[in-house]
């Protein structure tokens, strides 16, 4: 089973690698999803812990699915 620790940094890898991915920055993605972009820079550095309400915003904003976002996490997760 993964660590609180393990799941935060695959949340974050995943969080960056979509937002590259739409070629958006952290200012970007936080206009689009209403999420503050120091709420999405501490999620990337592993200062903060999204609930599901923000995810959900996030990935809106990035065009995905929950489900694929999950997906991905899983995937680095192994």
């Amino acid at each position: 089973m993964a660590t609180d620790e393990q799941i935060s940094r695959a949340i974050a890898q995943t969080l960056k690698h979509f937002r590259a991915q739409k070629n958006l920055s952290q200012i970007a993605l936080a206009e689009e999803s209403g999420v503050h972009r120091t709420m999405v820079e501490k999620i990337e550095s592993l200062k903060r812990r999204p609930t599901m309400h923000t995810i959900y915003r996030l990935c809106n904003a990035m065009d995905i699915s929950v489900s694929e976002f999950t997906q991905k996490v899983d995937e680095i997760l192994g």
